[in-house]
């Protein structure tokens, strides 16, 4: 069967033994998107592996950009309050 084995699991992460599991990596909405759509992407077979990792790689760097500009505005407008 091979990655088919998983597609229910896919659709449905929240009634899946396999997320159930893992309840870290099951109860946290973002994780489980985010292995939920790679893993669609992967059963469907329109990408290799290569691809697939890229974008993945892009995902997470624009994750953590994202997480660290609040930071970063919140620098700069300190930065210009005076002391």
């Amino acid at each position: 069967e091979g990655l088919m084995s998983i597609e229910k699991d896919v659709e449905d992460p929240h009634s899946s033994p396999l997320f159930q599991k893992y309840p870290v990596v099951g109860n946290d909405h973002h994780v489980t998107e985010f292995i939920t759509d790679y893993l669609r992407m992967m059963v469907s077979g329109n990408l290799n592996a290569h691809e697939i990792e890229s974008l993945m790689d892009s995902e997470i760097e624009t994750h953590h950009q994202e997480e660290h500009a609040a930071v970063a505005a919140l620098q700069r407008l300190a930065g210009g309050l005076p002391a």
